[in-house]
């Protein structure tokens, strides 16, 4: 009895894991005895579609304007400087934290609502 139902099991997880993966999509191809078969289509590239690159830069310029409301801007570059005096991959977070016209706005904005 506990045979049967291994098999039993090893195959309903085999069709859960092929429905989860044409869930995502699929392509019917026709074989060569003229059966229909659907098969998963492949996944491309990370998916970094351009609305997550506006979330990501948006979310990026705001966490910026907050640092610079709650640090002020003179201790927000004096900051930055010190990390750019570090290792390769602290200056490269430098210039990405660099205070630039957008996040200064941000900033200026948010400045009386965190005092």
């Amino acid at each position: 009895m506990s045979d049967s139902f291994a098999g039993f099991d090893a195959r309903r997880r085999r069709i859960e894991t092929k429905h989860g993966k044409l869930a995502n999509g699929y392509d019917l191809h026709m074989q060569k005895d003229g059966l229909i078969v659907a098969r998963p289509r492949r996944t491309r590239g990370l998916g970094v579609t351009p609305r997550v690159l506006i979330l990501v830069v948006a979310a990026l310029l705001g966490f910026k304007g907050f640092l610079i409301a709650a640090l002020g801007p003179m201790a927000y570059s004096d900051r930055v400087e010190r990390l750019g005096a570090g290792s390769a991959f602290e200056k490269a977070g430098a210039w990405v934290m660099q205070a630039d016209p957008v996040s200064r706005e941000i900033g200026a904005a948010l400045a009386p609502y965190l005092k």
